[in-house]
């Protein structure tokens, strides 16, 4: 799965999803890569993560599997990264 292109060039290598439900107190960034989804919840140590080219229904959540934890890390750096790109700056 790649993501959208426009005359033979990825737009983006990720995309940032952001969900804040502030009156029930659940706040989550997500990036979606070509292949991977990696969801991180604010104030918890757990998150999910899923391979979107193996687990296309996101049934499998890989985030506390060991085998993963550099993906997962590596994942992580690409949320900051473009949680930074798209964050706009308050005055």
């Amino acid at each position: 799965m790649r993501l959208p292109e426009r005359s033979g060039e990825t737009l983006h290598e990720a995309v940032l999803v952001e969900n804040d439900e502030d009156y029930i107190g659940s706040n989550l960034r997500t990036v979606v890569t070509g292949r991977y989804k990696l969801t991180a919840y604010s104030g918890h140590d757990f998150g999910e993560m899923f391979d979107l080219q193996e687990d296309p229904h996101e049934l499998h959540n890989l985030w506390d599997r060991p085998e993963y934890a550099e993906l997962k890390l590596e994942l992580k750096g690409q949320l900051l990264e473009v949680i930074m790109e798209t964050d706009s700056a308050l005055p």
